[in-house]
């Protein structure tokens, strides 16, 4: 079992309230991360440093430099234990912090990280609720429906589209990033994302701000295919999901030939296999990057980190 201290706030640091977004998917002392977690109130019994708080709304509200800068700051063991502080950044950013800590991340970018940044799945909820995925009424192809201005691909992407009529294909775009509407335009537009989602083949996931989307972890919650849009991205445990198997992976160079992407890969599939690959995103995300699945990732990938440490003391 991994050994685990989780800091305090004002016992081994300050910050204010109003910096404090407690991390939600992963606490060592839950159900879910007793099989493969110890918690210990003493730091130097610790392998890893928990600090509890997203580092999200630091980042927001004064980037990821002065965050950076803060943390060595509110941590007065950092420069000697930075190697053993662990981090979660659900910020849509890659930008590196220039740390050595591990740090779970939501977006990573494959040529620009910090050296110990790991890859963390979008936290989704599992809307089937215990039923099994339907194919029955599925009207569309492949379908987008969100914000267009969060990168320049994503205009281009829903532009190409909408002039093809060699594919049942639905796009809606708006103005405005989702958490930027108004509560009952946001709970609307959701309804309508999750039908359009329902009844969509393969599910259009472009690039955001940064490189990933909590998009393509809710189309594979929903057996759905991801076509996904996004040159630098880095998924979640590359080395054990197969995600070749049924992500449809499109050059953003190439967006505006999405179409023919989709059209020619389930042209080389019959009925049976486009089911089977929708499957296997399902079962890829139930087994491994649903929320209860998180601690079984986080002690994965550290154990990894251990391993590679040891490697290169070597």
């Amino acid at each position: 079992m991994i050994r685990i201290y989780t800091c305090r706030n004002g016992h081994d640091f300050s910050l204010p309230d109003h910096l404090c977004w407690p991390i939600a998917s992963f606490c060592p002392s839950e159900p879910e991360a007793l099989p493969y977690f110890c918690s210990v109130t003493d730091p130097e019994d610790a392998e890893y440093l928990l600090f509890p708080y997203y580092l999200t709304p630091m980042i927001q509200q004064m980037g990821v430099s002065a965050t950076s800068t803060l943390i060595r700051c509110i941590l007065p063991d950092f420069t000697h234990n930075e190697h053993k502080y662990l981090f979660f950044n659900y910020e849509d950013t890659s930008k590196p912090l220039g740390f050595n800590s591990i740090i779970f991340q939501i977006s990573l970018n494959r040529t620009l990280h910090d050296r110990n940044a790991i890859s963390y799945p979008y936290p989704v909820d599992d809307h089937h609720n215990g039923t099994e995925p339907n194919f029955d009424k599925l009207l569309y192809q492949t379908s987008f429906v969100g914000y267009s201005g969060s990168h320049p691909v994503r205009q281009q992407l829903a532009d190409a589209l909408s002039k093809r009529t060699d594919l049942q294909i639905y796009v809606e775009t708006t103005p405005l990033f989702h958490g930027h509407l108004g509560a009952e335009e946001r709970r609307d537009r959701q309804e309508s994302y999750f039908k359009i989602l329902r009844q969509s083949l393969t599910i259009l996931c472009p690039r955001g701000a940064a490189e990933n989307s909590v998009r393509f972890f809710e189309t594979m919650s929903f057996a759905r295919i991801p076509v996904l849009i996004a040159d630098n991205t880095i998924l979640p445990l590359e080395s054990l999901i197969p995600y070749d198997e049924f992500v449809i992976r499109v050059p953003e160079a190439d967006v505006e030939r999405a179409g023919d992407h989709i059209i020619g890969w389930l042209a080389a599939r019959n009925a049976e296999q486009v089911r089977n690959a929708c499957l296997r995103a399902r079962n890829a995300w139930k087994s491994w990057l649903q929320t209860a699945r998180l601690p079984a990732l986080v002690a994965y990938e550290l154990e990894q980190n251990q391993i590679s440490s040891r490697l290169r003391e070597y």
